[in-house]
């Protein structure tokens, strides 16, 4: 018999041993698993879980879609460096469950992993800081940091400028708009709640600005 099939049957029977000993020995069973699968085996896990993710997230079923977001950065966590955009997605998205679940400071801690990821790519054009930046603002604003959110959105206003103009596709730049547009003005936002007027002026001048300059990209 050849080595790979008793691999499997000794995989097999231990799996069908821990379901009947209880789900948690499975757990056991998953490091021989993945390392007998290599590292396609742990890409098409990643990818299941992830979409799993995504769709829950997209469903706004956010604490259903925790336990598929962690666990596909688990699988990403697992594969080569040069694999970095997926454990920034899963990172990401690990971060944004964290923070719509009203639990700031663990998203925080997501959120800034994704942050470091992204930086691989070495430039302030980089469209996944511009969303990370933003997503760290907001959880700032959970925790009622003012100063480091009101810094984030600054973060996030000028990477998503920088994104736009090193685009020449008008969809995706009608998207970058729109986001900087929503950006601006939650930004106007806490500026009015904290009684910044000085401050919510400019930022009002802003998007009167991005409007005039940006409007045949941005959608009525």
């Amino acid at each position: 018999m050849k080595p790979t099939i008793v691999l499997l049957i000794v995989i097999v029977s231990v799996a069908v041993s821990c379901q009947l000993q209880g789900t948690d020995n499975i757990k056991q069973v998953k490091p021989v698993f993945d390392s007998f699968q290599g590292k396609d085996g742990i890409n098409s896990r990643f990818s299941d879980e992830y979409e799993k993710c995504r769709s829950l997230i997209s469903r706004q079923s956010f604490k259903d879609a925790e336990d598929f977001c962690r666990l596909s950065l688990s699988y990403a966590e697992e594969l080569p460096n040069e694999n970095y955009l997926k454990r920034y997605n899963a990172q990401k998205a690990v971060g944004t469950v964290l923070l719509r679940r009203i639990q700031p400071s663990d998203a925080i801690q997501f959120l800034e992993e994704a942050l470091m990821t992204g930086k691989r790519v070495p430039d302030d054009t980089n469209l996944e800081l511009g969303e990370v930046y933003f997503l760290l603002g907001q959880a700032h604003y959970q925790l009622h940091n003012l100063d480091k959110t009101l810094d984030f959105y600054a973060r996030a206003e000028d990477t998503y400028r920088s994104a736009f103009q090193n685009v020449d596709d008008n969809e995706i730049r009608s998207r970058y708009a729109g986001m900087l547009l929503w950006i601006l003005e939650i930004h106007s936002v806490v500026l009015e709640e904290a009684n910044m007027k000085d401050e919510a002026v400019e930022v009002e001048l802003r998007i009167y600005k991005t409007r005039k300059e940006y409007a045949k990209y941005l959608k009525n």
